[in-house]
Order: C-alpha cells, then sequence, then structure tokens
C-alpha cells in the first residue's frame, strides 16, 4: 500500500495482468484471485485462499515470515475496509449529531470546521471507544 492511508488510492495496490492477447488487466485488491496472484509462493496450485476446507497439514503455516506477511496485510486489508465503510457511511450514522461538531456550527466557528471523519466506539482505538473505556 503506497500512502499513509489519508490519500489512498486503490489503483496503488491492484495487480495488472498481461493476457494473452496483449491487452492488460487490472485485477482489485478485493478480487478473489488477489492473493492467489500476489503471494504464489503461498498458492501454488492456485487454490483460493478463502475457503473452510484448507488443510492444516503441509499448509501455509510452515511458510515463515512470509506467512506473517500475509497475516499482517490481510489484517491491514480488513481495517481499511472497516475505514473505508465508516468514511462512506457517515450521513448512516448520523455524525452531524455530535455535539463538538453541532456546537462549532451554531457559535459560527468556522476555524474547527472541515471534513472529519467521526469514528464510532465500536472502532477499536477511537477516541470514543476510549473514551467510553475511560
Amino acid at each position: 500500500m503506497i500512502s499513509d492511508g489519508h490519500k489512498l488510492h486503490t489503483a496503488n495496490c491492484d495487480i495488472l495482468l498481461k493476457m494473452r492477447d496483449g491487452n492488460l488487466q487490472r485485477i482489485s485488491k478485493i478480487h478473489l484471485s488477489y492473493d492467489l496472484l500476489h503471494y504464489v509462493l503461498l498458492f501454488p496450485n492456485g487454490d483460493n485462499s478463502c475457503h473452510m476446507d484448507i488443510s492444516l497439514i503441509g499448509s501455509i503455516q510452515n511458510a515463515g515470515h512470509l506467512y506473517q506477511q500475509y497475516i499482517v496485510n490481510q489484517y491491514a486489508e480488513i481495517e481499511q475496509n472497516r475505514l473505508n465503510y465508516l468514511k462512506h457511511n457517515q450521513v448512516t450514522l448520523q455524525t452531524d449529531l455530535y455535539n463538538d461538531v453541532m456546537d462549532a456550527i451554531h457559535t459560527n466557528d468556522n476555524t474547527n470546521v472541515g471534513r472529519r471523519i467521526i469514528l464510532p466506539s465500536s472502532f477499536a482505538g477511537s477516541p470514543c471507544q476510549m473514551y467510553q473505556l475511560y
């Protein structure tokens, strides 16, 4: 992932395939075959990476650091998808009803008002969750 997460372009995470006819085909990071193409040493047979019948004997858990990188990348993808959901569903989460934002609007204090993404307390590590735990 090329970026700090704020200006992440989805094209930076895609895989480009050169087809037999010479055309290029883009495989998105959410495509089922993305992990197969990115981690060819872990999935040499081209089996789907996500299914319930993965055998544990002789599995990818013996791949050492490559397996660790795979697990960390899977976790990063899950967290990025959760953050993208929160970013694109601010209206349905009714984040405009939070006190600080409404107070700033009513007092005409435009210095602190901008495009703010509110993370709910259900998101681990968010300020709302830290406040709730405190």
